[in-house]
C-alpha cells in the first residue's frame, strides 16, 4: 500500500497491505463501534498512530485493505 506520511509528497512510503491490516487489528481503532471503512480511515490518518499517513483514494489500495481485514476476521472465526 502506497502511503504519504503526514500527507506530504516527500513522505511517500510503502507498506504491505497485510501488515497494515495486522496493525489495524492491534489498534484501539479496531474496536470502535463505527463502520469498518470509517475506523480504518481514522486509523490510517491518526497522527499518533503507527501509520499517520494519507493514501491514494483512487488506486484501489484502501478497498484491498478492507478486504484483507475482512478476510483476517473470517479466518480467525474458522480457527
Amino acid at each position: 500500500m502506497r502511503l504519504w506520511k503526514d500527507n506530504k509528497l516527500s513522505g511517500e512510503f510503502e507498506m504491505p497491505t497485510a501488515r497494515v491490516a495486522e496493525l489495524f487489528e492491534q489498534s484501539s481503532w479496531c474496536a470502535m463501534p463505527w463502520p469498518l471503512a470509517r475506523s480504518v480511515a481514522a486509523f490510517l490518518a491518526d497522527p499518533d498512530g503507527p501509520i499517520g499517513a494519507a493514501w491514494d483514494p483512487d488506486d484501489g489500495s484502501f478497498e484491498q485493505l478492507l478486504d484483507a481485514i475482512i478476510d483476517r476476521r473470517q479466518d480467525r472465526g474458522r480457527s
